[in-house]
């Protein structure tokens, strides 16, 4: 989720994620990326992402790159976000995506992500926006096969969230 995570990639990677929530054709969901690793020290990636059905949709298109300065990696996306209602059009919106990641020990990382700090706004007249989101998270490898991670998100106009995760 950290474009500055990018720095560390080799190779070509892609990856596809679809949901179907609640078995509800308005809730559909899919996501396609793609990773191009340069020498391990820098990364570009991209994301196209569709959800919704033919009466409502949002849909995004995103260029990423991540670079690593030693133990400090950061990274930018930029977007281009599109919703489409049935009977009112679409409307497209640019916004961009800041990241850096942390390398404080050999086994524990941390990082911070801020997402549309100036908020993309859709419409003639911007009434409609995407919140901006700030986030902050920390993350430690157990072992090679256990990762314990924690994040704290701060989406506009919401309460704050907190997140944490264990992945084997």
């Amino acid at each position: 989720a950290n474009n500055a995570s990018l720095a560390g990639s080799s190779g070509i990677t892609a990856g596809v994620y679809c949901e179907n929530k609640f078995g509800l054709k308005e809730l559909n969901n899919y996501v396609f990326t793609g990773i191009f690793g340069i020498n391990g020290n820098s990364g570009i990636g991209m994301i196209v992402s569709y959800g919704g059905s033919k009466e409502y949709n949002r849909s995004q298109f995103g260029l990423a790159y991540g670079g690593s300065l030693g133990r400090i990696n950061i990274g930018v996306r930029f977007n281009y976000n599109m919703i489409r209602i049935a009977g009112f059009g679409s409307s497209g919106a640019l916004t961009y995506e800041l990241g850096s990641t942390w390398k404080i020990t050999e086994k524990f990382f941390s990082g911070i992500q801020i997402s549309n700090p100036q908020g993309g706004k859709f419409g003639k007249d911007g009434t409609e926006k995407l919140p901006s989101v700030y986030s902050i998270g920390a993350g430690y490898e157990c072992s090679g096969q256990l990762l314990v991670t924690v994040s704290v998100i701060k989406e506009e106009s919401k309460p704050v969230n907190v997140e944490a995760g264990l992945q084997y």
